[in-house]
């Protein structure tokens, strides 16, 4: 958390013995051991070894289900949502809150994290802002009265990122300002555990702090001199874009952005690549490069499609269409038999319980079906679904 590279190190001391064994017998494992492995996979994560983070998380995980440690497994449940999150796997991040959320009733000192997973969730996953923003409110609510303050971050960063997406970089600007305060008092100086000093930048530069945003700035430049990873480079890069855009220097916004792009390639970080595409592409767009610009942001629709990013989809295919661009027509041949038949009763008005009761699923299960079929199909809500869907908008193969 503080920013160390030493502490992977140390941590990858007493995990590497583990790992290399084949774990085929995880039954064997002490909770210990579990533990162990857990924090090496969310350091790996952190350090963008990410499928190193996937296969341990994964084993933690299973060992603390084996040998029956309930509350370490709610807590490696959130750790592994939060690990596949940041490599774009948003359904597998959903399947483990719930998990989690099975068992947060005997362990109510998860609530905090497991609430703000669920905020991140609803959004990016859902595309549902306004399901969003109560989980955030509950997520303080949980966490303020037991100085949660990790749980914190991640919540107004969640907030933060509503708010700036949403065209009000002002009252962003307010939640990051918070958000940094509160990582310098806590000491955390890692930059990718909460990642917040893109969106920061962003929201600084929008509202006229450009002091603020400078000074986030020089932090990330401070990380990138001391950390492997890339993410940090990544967002000051795109912060230089914004500010040398601000400063009336078109070609070095586009150098720094080309920058960014190129820090991308082989890196599983697929959101944040999305926000990439989103902002360059937007920004071409501002300057009148239209042709280039719809490639850019075909491409972030396509990416943030293929991920169940709702959310990031809707924001670049809106951008697209100020570009002048079109989303191809969606079908509904797309959807698997199961998300047509809740796509269909969606768009007739039923409720998730009413769907759940005829299918025989959960209503997470449903609310999972909903996620998918908002992504495939480029909308953002039931309304959509149901307009679409009235128009024929949305073509059955059949």
């Amino acid at each position: 958390m503080s920013g160390d590279p030493a502490g992977l190190d140390a941590t990858a001391a007493a995990a590497l013995p583990l790992v290399a064994d084949p774990l085929s017998d995880v039954a064997d494992l002490s909770a210990g051991v579990a533990s162990t492995l857990a924090m090496y996979g969310m350091a790996t994560s952190l350090a963008e070894r990410f499928a190193e983070s996937d296969r341990v998380t994964s084993v933690a995980l299973a060992a603390t289900e084996q040998i029956g440690a309930a509350q370490s497994t709610a807590w490696f449940a959130i750790n592994r949502s939060y690990t596949l999150s940041r490599m774009g796997r948003l359904a597998e991040s959903f399947a483990h809150v719930r998990r989690a959320e099975e068992l947060s009733e005997f362990f109510p000192m998860v609530d905090p994290y497991l609430a703000c997973a669920r905020a991140r969730l609803h959004l990016h996953h859902h595309g549902d802002l306004e399901r969003s923003k109560l989980w955030c409110e509950q997520a303080e609510q949980r966490a303020l009265p037991r100085g949660e303050w990790l749980a914190l971050l991640f919540t107004w960063d969640c907030r933060g990122q509503i708010a700036l997406r949403g065209g009000e970089p002002a009252a962003a600007s307010d939640v990051y300002r918070r958000v940094e305060a509160a990582s310098e008092r806590m000491g955390v100086g890692e930059p990718c555990l909460v990642s917040w000093g893109r969106h920061a930048i962003a929201a600084h530069v929008g509202c006229g702090r450009f002091d603020d945003a400078r000074r986030v700035l020089g932090w990330l430049d401070g990380c990138i001199g001391r950390l492997p990873c890339r993410w940090p480079r990544i967002a000051a890069a795109a912060g230089r874009a914004l500010l040398a855009d601000l400063d009336g220097d078109r070609e070095a916004a586009r150098a720094y952005f080309e920058s960014a792009l190129a820090l991308h390639e082989g890196l599983q970080l697929p959101l944040e690549h999305v926000e990439t595409l989103l902002d360059y592409g937007a920004f071409l767009r501002r300057g009148g490069e239209l042709a280039s610009a719809r490639e850019l942001l075909a491409d972030a629709v396509r990416r943030a499609e293929a991920r169940g990013a709702v959310w990031l989809a809707g924001l670049a295919a809106e951008e697209l269409k100020v570009a002048g661009g079109r989303r191809r027509r969606k079908r509904l041949g797309e959807l698997t038999p199961q998300e047509r038949r809740v796509a269909r009763a969606a768009a007739a008005g039923k409720h998730n319980a009413e769907l759940a009761r005829q299918l025989s699923v959960s209503v997470n299960t449903i609310e999972t079906h909903l996620g998918h079929i908002y992504a495939k199909l480029g909308i953002r809500s039931r309304s959509e679904l149901a307009a679409l869907m009235a128009r024929g908008g949305v073509a059955d193969e059949n």
